[in-house]
């Protein structure tokens, strides 16, 4: 079992950098042990208090873990929800999130999922508890992922993708698409829930391109956490060089080094 593990992870490593692939096995690994779990009592307990983002927990309880575990929790609306749900979620990172840790490196693409997650979940909470709503839950890479494709459609609008693997169609409108259904399933919320309620369950939606169009437009955020990575005293080896790398512009000769890049600075 751990042999072919390996083996199927260096297969991946051809195609996915580090970051990527970790958190894609993670996803794997939560949506088997959630969906095992919630067969037996204590199982379903533990997962509803962990991973699970609710304001009844994470502030009134204290369960902040749940700001950083939500996004591999799998949809609670059933089996078939959740493979479906987790199969779209392993293609999206298969697809944008190489892409997007390839141009900005590991560690500040980290940095970048961290932030909009948590904030996301600071966002949802705080307005689900604001309109009585404090027990609906938070949960999947959706946040994540509309981050993500956010990031592709600001750098590359004019690539050509494939919708549904057969209509080619430009970045930008695919974005575009993308825009139509969240402003559908805001509405379809509203139809199903009434207004604040169905808008605050379905708020995370909008509020996590909001922040990662904010982080990659401020590159300062960013910057600020990856000089408390390297001012980190338990950190071992040298900071190195921050040099103009002249290569392609996805592929860096220097992985940790994004500072001179002219297709970071979004603002010029």
């Amino acid at each position: 079992m751990n042999r072919t593990f390996r083996e199927t992870d260096y297969l991946l490593s051809e195609h996915m950098p580090i970051v990527t692939r970790r958190i894609f096995w993670a996803i794997i690994a939560a949506f088997f042990i959630i969906s095992f779990a919630q067969l037996i009592p204590v199982g379903a307990w533990l997962a509803d208090h962990l991973v699970y983002l609710k304001a009844s927990q994470a502030i009134f309880q204290g369960n902040v873990w749940q700001f950083l575990l939500y996004p591999f929790a799998p949809s609670d609306g059933g089996m078939m929800a959740s493979v479906i749900n987790t199969a779209f979620t392993l293609l999206m990172l298969f697809f944008f999130g190489r892409m997007v840790e390839e141009q900005m490196g590991s560690r500040r693409f980290l940095w970048f999922l961290t932030i909009v997650a948590v904030l996301t979940g600071v966002v949802h909470c705080a307005v689900s508890a604001a309109v009585g709503a404090a027990a609906a839950p938070l949960a999947g890479f959706l946040p994540l992922t509309l981050a993500m494709l956010l990031a592709i459609v600001l750098w590359y609008p004019d690539a050509q993708v494939r919708f549904m693997f057969f209509i080619p169609m430009p970045m930008k409108f695919l974005g575009f698409l993308t825009a139509a259904l969240i402003l559908l399933g805001v509405l379809g919320s509203v139809s199903s829930y009434g207004w604040p309620v169905g808008f605050a369950l379905s708020l995370h939606a909008i509020v996590a391109p909001l922040i990662a169009f904010w982080l990659l437009k401020r590159r300062g955020v960013l910057d600020f956490f990856e000089d408390i990575w390297w001012h980190n005293p338990l950190r071992r080896g040298p900071k190195p060089v921050r040099r103009m790398s002249m290569g392609h512009p996805g592929r860096h000769s220097d992985p940790d080094d994004r500072y001179n890049d002219p297709h970071w600075k979004l603002d010029q």
